[in-house]
């Protein structure tokens, strides 16, 4: 019936059934210790809780550190899912092939720095390992095509190059052959011209000697 009644009634109750002074000064003093060390409950949980809090706060502090170091190392936006991650990377490695060896040195340097942390759990790290590999296989793909295009437009210039020097040669050959034409051209008006003042200076007097 007490547990049922409201609080005041129990402590109308439990007041009436005290039959001396000192019952009802043990009762005073019990319910001061409970008192206190409900407080003294309460405060502790508070603290507790603060101290969880401020925990919290370091562990997230320390995350967001480790985050922004693998972001720095690996040039990563973040861990993303294995799809996101191979098109990051398939990015990078188009704009700049020749740094495959140092994009995948300074992976693997941030999941070995990952993988001495304790807070990480083993299967977030197998992940990270698989997205690893998925990423490492198709950055030797990318790299493979990126060999091949290379060795494709190198022989294209080679083939270019060999079109401009021999576009180049027949040039030279036609201004000498011009130069040639030209020479012989000067030539001939030379001679022509010699020819005529030698008719013009041996033929005068005899067509008035005659």
């Amino acid at each position: 019936m007490a547990a049922n009644a409201p609080p005041f009634d129990v402590m109308r109750e439990i007041i009436t059934r005290v039959h001396s002074p000192a019952d009802l000064v043990s009762l005073c003093l019990a319910s001061t210790h409970m008192r206190d060390a409900c407080g003294s409950a309460v405060h502790g949980v508070a603290l507790a809780r603060h101290g969880l809090f401020v925990r919290l706060r370091r562990v997230r502090t320390v995350l967001a550190q480790r985050g922004e170091f693998v972001r720095r190392e690996t040039g990563l936006a973040a861990l993303l899912a294995p799809a996101a991650a191979a098109d990051s990377i398939a990015l990078r490695l188009e704009r700049a092939p020749h740094g495959l060896h140092d994009l995948l040195a300074a992976t693997q340097k941030a999941l070995s720095c990952v993988e001495n942390q304790s807070l990480v759990e083993p299967s977030r790290l197998l992940r990270v390992r698989q997205d690893l590999t998925h990423a490492a296989t198709l950055a030797c793909l990318i790299a493979w095509r990126q060999g091949a295009r290379e060795r494709q437009r190198q022989e294209q210039h080679h083939h270019h190059h060999n079109q401009q020097q021999q576009q180049q040669q027949q040039q030279q050959q036609q201004q000498q052959q011009q130069q040639q034409q030209q020479q012989q051209q000067q030539q001939n008006s030379l001679v022509a011209r010699a020819v005529q003042t030698q008719g013009l200076t041996l033929g005068e007097p005899a067509l008035f000697a005659a």
